[in-house]
């Protein structure tokens, strides 16, 4: 239960620290996402990698390139962290989350994700949050060492 103090000290946070509002707005934005997607009968999950139909379970390094991340649809086991849009779907993500976003805002270099490609569509193994920060500032493309399966 937070008291008035607690209630007082986090709201100070959020004026002071920018990748608190941008972790809130973006909460926020899959919560409302996470809603129409339920008024509409359309999944707002990630795609489970274990669930997804595949002729094979083995893939090979395809290498380091620039994805586009709207074909990153998918995940290898985060399903209940982040919706489809890489919207934080709890709060249990947010101090990692902007702790990614201080270093994106500082220019600072952040490894590469780590994906799987089945076919067209993109599945993370790593690098949740930097997807989602990445969407979060408007980013088009991410860098991703790739596995190809399938």
């Amino acid at each position: 239960m937070i008291n008035s103090t607690m209630a007082g000290t986090f709201d100070a946070a959020l004026k002071w620290d920018p990748s608190a509002q941008w972790f809130e707005t973006v909460l926020r934005a899959g919560f409302f996402h996470k809603i129409i997607s339920i008024l509409t009968h359309h999944s707002y999950r990630l795609i489970d990698l274990n669930n997804y139909p595949m002729q094979k379970r083995y893939g090979h390094y395809a290498g380091q390139r620039e994805v586009p991340l709207d074909q990153i649809r998918g995940t290898e086991g985060r399903s209940n962290d982040f919706d489809d849009r890489f919207h934080p779907l709890t709060d249990r993500t947010r101090q990692r989350w902007m702790s990614v976003a201080r270093a994106n805002e500082q220019g600072l270099s952040l490894p590469p994700v780590d994906l799987i490609q089945v076919g067209d569509v993109y599945f993370v193994r790593d690098g949740h949050h930097r997807i989602s920060v990445a969407r979060a500032f408007g980013q088009t493309t991410i860098t991703a060492r790739v596995t190809i399966q399938g």
